[in-house]
């Protein structure tokens, strides 16, 4: 009789202990998908072409401007990805406008006429986001 109850015991399921296999395999692969998600690199994580991207759309430019210098130092550059061109461009043009309009501001012509170049330069390259290059140049106005 112990035999055949000892037997019972080790053939059922636990409902409770399917539910924490099936659970603990769903977390597995959550965080999988997430050390996916973020790249890493170098010691340093880069800003995905979206997120730089958002930061433009929102007046946000000097901190689209401090991620692509950040990726930059990481080693990504526009020639890394198609995707990060343009909003690589964005922030060039804001960078270089932010300078032309210090030297321009200075008197100093020389220098400011270095940066209209670049400017221009950045613009080119800007692609589909051309219509931000205003809203920057006037945010420096």
């Amino acid at each position: 009789m112990k035999t055949m109850k000892a037997n019972k015991r080790v053939r059922r399921f636990s409902l409770f202990g399917v539910l924490v296999v099936l659970l603990s395999v769903l977390l597995v692969v959550l965080l999988i998908v997430a050390a996916m998600k973020t790249t890493p690199t170098r010691g340093g994580y880069q800003s995905r072409p979206s997120s730089i991207l958002f930061d433009l759309q929102k007046g946000r430019y000097s901190d689209a401007l401090s991620a692509v210098k950040e990726n930059r130092a990481l080693g990504f550059d526009e020639s890394s990805d198609p995707d990060y061109a343009a909003p690589y461009a964005v922030c060039d043009y804001y960078e270089a406008c932010s300078y032309y309009t210090a030297f321009k501001k200075t008197g100093d012509e020389e220098n400011a006429a270095y940066y209209e170049k670049l400017m221009a330069q950045a613009f080119e390259r800007m692609g589909s986001l051309q219509y931000m290059a205003e809203a920057i140049a006037s945010a420096w106005d």
